[in-house]
């Protein structure tokens, strides 16, 4: 699971199915959905969503728009990644450029907590 977990780190944004996960590991679906959650506490697919939006939280600090930030970072469609920011970090993405700085690492800790 260390394989996978720090697979998922390195590059967030790519577009890997939990099938093809599997197999990097010698697993399939099932078995690495079971072990992956035993291990991390989520299943891979919330690990994936955790690491875009760890991501898109870095792009955004570094002035990348909302949209290229939502594309650049993986997500297929704006209007989820919106939704799915606001739910993780607690405001908007386009809220987040204006948050005090210690406000953002108290909500990226809570979000990025790996089990590495």
């Amino acid at each position: 699971m260390i394989e996978v977990c720090r697979n998922v780190e390195a590059d967030p944004a790519a577009r890997r199915s939990i099938a093809d996960r599997a197999a990097a590991v010698g697993l399939n679906s099932a078995g690495l959905t079971r072990a992956f959650r035993r291990y991390a506490g989520v299943a891979p697919h919330a690990y994936v969503v955790r690491q875009r939006l760890v991501m898109a939280a870095e792009l955004l600090d570094a002035g990348t728009s909302v949209s290229e930030t939502c594309f650049r970072s993986g997500f297929d469609n704006l209007s989820y990644f919106c939704r799915a920011f606001r739910r993780a970090l607690g405001m908007g993405a386009s809220a987040w450029r204006g948050a005090p700085r210690a406000n953002k690492r108290e909500r990226l800790r809570a979000l990025s907590v790996s089990p590495l």
